[in-house]
């Protein structure tokens, strides 16, 4: 399902990993129906192999933090 032509959430297999990125970052990535259901599409789907591993869920952001180390 999309939301003004962009799906809610966001899959991509690299490798090994599952890439599952929630996409609403204009409206801070607010769970609602349509990511409810895309979400629920997509780890429904992806099934435990020898070739999937793991599987990485981060959200889509609008805004860049910098972090500084001592």
């Amino acid at each position: 399902m999309s939301v003004n032509g962009s799906p809610a959430v966001l899959y991509e297999k690299r490798g090994a990993i599952a890439w599952v990125t929630l996409n609403r970052p204009d409206q801070f990535n607010a769970y609602n129906m349509a990511m409810r259901d895309d979400l629920f599409q997509i780890l429904a789907a992806i099934q435990p192999s020898p070739r999937s591993m793991a599987t990485r869920l981060a959200a889509a952001s609008r805004w860049r933090c910098s972090a500084t180390s001592r």
